[in-house]
């Protein structure tokens, strides 16, 4: 089970929208997750949130329009969320400082994942 390179992971800051708090905005980390080799990929956030880019992830957006499921577990929290496949959706989550969870899949297949730290209301909906 690799762990995912934070080097790796894509920083998207929203310059249109109000500002979260008085530093920064809303932003959100992308990761583009190939489940065709691996089934699990794990993540710690904490030398992310040691520099202050990125201070706590409270909502998951998964695009998962490829045909497997995908289980994401929080690490402190113990919060599962079911990504099905074939849909997307905004998952809020509980996500203790420094953020870990594993993201799980058997089936082959790249989703795409982004961490925001910006509040969104729990919504899901089918592509296919």
């Amino acid at each position: 089970m690799p762990n995912i390179e934070q080097d790796s992971i894509q920083l998207i800051a929203s310059e249109n929208e109000l500002p979260a708090n008085r530093r920064k905005g809303p932003i959100s980390l992308r990761m583009l997750l190939d489940f065709t080799s691996v089934t699990q990929y794990d993540l710690d956030l904490q030398h992310i949130q040691s520099r202050t880019i990125f201070d706590s992830v409270q909502t998951i957006f998964v695009d998962n329009q490829t045909g497997v499921n995908v289980v994401i577990t929080i690490g402190v929290s113990g919060q599962v969320i079911v990504a099905k496949s074939n849909t997307q959706g905004y998952y809020p989550v509980i996500v203790p400082n420094p953020a870990a969870m594993k993201f799980v899949s058997t089936a082959g297949g790249v989703v795409r994942v982004y961490l925001m730290n910006v509040s969104v209301a729990g919504a899901v909906w089918a592509t296919a």
